[in-house]
Order: C-alpha cells, then structure tokens, then sequence
C-alpha cells in the first residue's frame, strides 16, 4: 500500500483550508440569520465538506440608510439573511490493521497494513481495514487502532511501526494532524528505534449530510 499517498492528500487538504479568509469561520449546521455560506472546507481524508460562514453584513447598513420618505438619514433596512442550508455533522470512523509478523525491513513498502477512514461506522473501518490487510497477503492481521473525531498519524523504523492519534482539537485539522505527527514521532523515538520518522497522516473526523 503507497503510505505517501494519503499525506499528499492530508497536504491538499491543508492547502485548500488555507485559501479561505480569515473572517470566516466553521459552520457545520449551515448559516443561521445575519450569516452567509462563503465556502467550504474538507472533502478529503475522510473529512467530508463542511460550510464555512461570514457576516451578511446585515448589522451594518453601510452608510445607505433610508428614512420612510425614501432619502436622507433614518431608519436601516437591512438585506435579508441567507436562507439557512439543511444539514448536520456526523462522525465518521477510521481504523489501523497490520499482521506484525510480515513487517519488512522498508516499512514504506509493506503490503500487509491496512487503513480505512471516513467510514460510516466502527466496524465498517474495521472490515475495510481488515479486508485490505488481508489482500495484501497478511495472515495474522490484527486491529491496532480506530478512530473517531481524531487523526491517527504512523512513524516508522527499520522493521518497526508506532502509531498515535489526536483527537479533534479547536475545530482545527490542521493542528490535530500536526499533534498526532508529532505524538508518533516522540513514541517512535522513545522505544529508541533508529531513524524514526512519520510517513502516514490521515482523519476521521465527521462528514456533512444534507436533510
């Protein structure tokens, strides 16, 4: 399985919540009166698109405040509110499945690992998990970790493996992955392992469903 790949993707996905403004802000039920959806964020790594939301700017007239006889200064008529998007938030799930037997000297490499995320259910990352452990030739595979609402990041060594997990912290991706990143890299270098480092980042955190 090519470990790099969902990094790259990780990276995207930084990438893409990087462009949106600073005013914005997460909205993950949708705008509510006196806000409007100026984009998204997620879509990938098992983080579904959530809506980002700012001011309609109905608070401020802008200096075009009209009286009742349609000039001069007066009462404010404000614009009206965004109509408000259905949906919610829900949790999805990731899991880690390796035989520990057949790791192999170039971790990168090995076959016999298993990921799942952004699943619907627990035992559905574990089952994906396992199923693709299993593919790739693992006769012993065991669940190592699963997740929900957190990031699970995997640091390797010369036929070793560690993994951590963060969960969701201050409604930020990024820092959540960067926490578990660094938490592997600690535990990997703690057991004394030679050469220590991440080559895997991915979360489960919640997916957007429309009503």
């Amino acid at each position: 399985m090519k470990m790099h790949a969902s990094l790259l993707n990780l990276l995207g996905l930084f990438f893409c919540w990087s462009i949106t403004t600073n005013a914005a802000y997460v909205c993950p039920n949708g705008p509510r009166p006196g806000e409007v959806q100026v984009g998204t964020q997620g879509g990938s790594g098992g983080i579904a698109v959530i809506p980002m939301c700012d001011s309609d700017g109905s608070a401020d007239d802008g200096g075009n405040s009209n009286d009742d006889e349609g000039g001069g200064y007066g009462r404010a008529y404000p614009a009206p509110s965004a109509p408000r998007v259905k949906g919610h938030a829900e949790n999805v799930w990731g899991a880690l499945v390796w035989d520990p037997k057949m790791l192999i000297a170039n971790y990168k490499e090995s076959k016999n690992i298993g990921i799942a995320m952004g699943q619907k259910t627990k035992q559905a990352a574990i089952d994906q998990a396992m199923s693709e452990c299993e593919n790739d030739g693992g006769k012993h595979c065991q669940v190592q970790a699963t997740i929900s609402g957190a990031c699970l990041a995997i640091a390797g060594a010369k036929k070793q493996l560690v993994w951590e997990t963060q969960k969701f912290i201050n409604e930020d991706a990024n820092a959540t992955a960067d926490l578990a990143s660094k938490k592997a890299l600690a535990k990997c270098n703690e057991k004394g392992y030679q050469n220590c480092e991440v080559f895997y980042i991915d979360c489960s955190i919640y997916k957007w469903v429309w009503d």
